[in-house]
């Protein structure tokens, strides 16, 4: 038998169906007159009915990156170490020259050009012209360095898979947070 009830009355008992899923619209909800105020007494019928719900397909999260196929050279993440130093993106050879540990070549690793997700357990490749090829893997701060005697121009490449990028022209010294200052920070991807 309906009950009878006003439309307010009736909205929430059909916004309290609708979370049972048993809700109908009939077509027969009243109007409400929104100049006077005024509810008109109405008779609302609720059918329970079991709910048919369709099977919802997955969708794909529009955030997520899209899956990178791996560069055939890349170099498998490596265990990065703590870096026994500091202030990274500043000029690392400039003052290691004198300081421990002393080194020919260093600079920072970023996750992009502004710098400010520093990359780690990443390879960074260095060949010097005459054929030397040192392997540095970047710390947890980004920071990676090497004490070998290099001759320039220096072939560059940053690698850790699916990524494998290399310097566009060749480096003149090792310290190459000299030109990869900000807003040109040297990153992966």
């Amino acid at each position: 038998m309906p009950e009878r009830t006003s439309p307010g009355g009736a909205l929430l008992a059909c916004l309290a169906a609708i979370l049972a899923a048993s809700c109908q619209n009939t077509g027969d909800m009243p109007p409400y007159d929104s100049w006077i105020g005024a509810e008109a007494d109405v008779e609302v019928e609720i059918v329970d009915e079991p709910a048919n719900d369709p099977v919802e397909e997955p969708v794909d999260d529009p955030v997520q990156e899209p899956v990178v196929d791996p560069h055939p050279d890349c170099i498998a993440e490596q265990t990065p170490t703590v870096s026994p130093g500091h202030a990274p993106g500043t000029l690392c050879v400039s003052c290691h020259v004198m300081y421990s540990p002393l080194i020919s070549i260093g600079g920072t690793l970023y996750a992009d050009d502004t710098g400010l997700t520093p990359v780690m357990g990443a390879t960074i490749v260095v060949t010097d012209s005459v054929g030397t090829e040192v392997q540095m893997v970047t710390t947890l701060n980004g920071n990676f360095y090497a004490n070998q005697h290099l001759t320039p121009p220096l072939t560059v490449t940053a690698s850790r898979c699916p990524y494998h990028v290399p310097m566009m022209s060749g480096a003149t010294s090792g310290e190459c947070n000299s030109c990869h200052g900000v807003g040109a920070r040297m990153h992966l991807p």
